[in-house]
């Protein structure tokens, strides 16, 4: 099923507390982020992207937006330390 890239970066926030945009129109149509949990804590960001985020939008680019310094995270980053940028 395909949804708004809008809901899909909505939905990925909710699922797994982390802040991704795309770079495409809010209306462009992408695959549905059907997951229901969020990844494991020891999952690298480059290993989250390659099997979640990929597969699911195409050809647009992407930036994931890490909650400290707004930038991108490195790879190597395991996504505890991602969700844990975003706690104030």
């Amino acid at each position: 099923m395909k949804i708004r890239a809008k809901d899909f970066e909505e939905k990925v926030q909710k699922v797994e507390d982390v802040v991704i945009r795309l770079r495409c129109s809010r209306d462009d149509l992408v695959e549905d982020y059907e997951f229901e949990r969020k990844a494991p804590g020891n999952t690298s960001v480059s290993d989250w992207t390659e099997s979640r985020i990929n597969s699911r939008i195409g050809n647009f680019d992407f930036d994931i937006i890490e909650g400290r310094t707004y930038q991108k995270p490195h790879g190597r980053t395991n996504m505890d330390t991602l969700r844990k940028s975003y706690e104030k």
